[in-house]
């Protein structure tokens, strides 16, 4: 017999996810101002920690509002909301580029977004490969 998965997020969980969301937030701020990594590093490093932080912490808030741990979370539910929060950053930094007439910056932007999408599908992605490898293990 298969054992059991658990489908609601308990407290540990989610300090768990809150927690490592916030320490990497202060870790890629913490590189930036004491410029720990090379030039480039100092930059790529805090903007890494911030995108995994975001991607965790919308992970989270996605469990919170369903109700439902990350691994699982309906595959479209999922597919909603990395879509939808590709498209809504897509559009800000569009916006914004327009607003403040910087689009010259325009291959940075995309690679960002584009990197952050990518970050977010690991992100959710994650918890359904551990889930079905401890199911395998019998854990």
């Amino acid at each position: 017999m298969a054992p059991s998965v658990k489908k609601k997020m308990d407290m540990r969980d989610t300090i768990g996810l809150v927690a490592t969301g916030l320490g990497l937030l202060v870790v890629g701020a913490m590189t930036h101002v004491f410029q720990l990594w090379s030039f480039l590093g100092n930059y790529t490093v805090p903007w890494f920690c911030c995108a995994v932080a975001l991607a965790l912490l919308l992970v989270l808030l996605v469990s919170l509002l369903t109700g439902i741990s990350p691994g699982k979370l309906p595959l479209s539910r999922v597919f909603a909301v990395i879509l939808g929060s590709s498209v809504a950053i897509g559009l800000g930094m569009l916006v914004d580029g327009i607003s403040y007439g910087i689009l010259a910056d325009r291959t940075s932007s995309v690679a960002e977004w584009g990197g952050f999408t990518l970050i977010l599908v690991v992100v959710f992605w994650i918890p359904r490969v551990t889930r079905e490898a401890n199911a395998k293990q019998g854990h």
